[in-house]
């Protein structure tokens, strides 16, 4: 699949709140921030971690 657009890499970024990330979703491409994705990740991961601990706790 060949992607409509080119995406520009860049070396230096000043202002990470400003991160987009681009994903496919539904055939069409949308963005998000990278910022709140990370957010979400690390809440699965406590609770995954949160939830092993429970599992391992007599």
């Amino acid at each position: 699949m060949k992607p409509p657009f080119t995406l520009p890499a860049i070396g230096e970024i000043s202002d990470p709140d400003q991160i987009r990330v681009v994903l496919f979703i539904n055939n069409q491409f949308v963005h998000a921030p990278l910022t709140e994705l990370i957010k979400h990740l690390l809440t699965r991961i406590e609770d995954l971690e949160s939830r092993v601990t429970d599992l391992e706790t007599p």
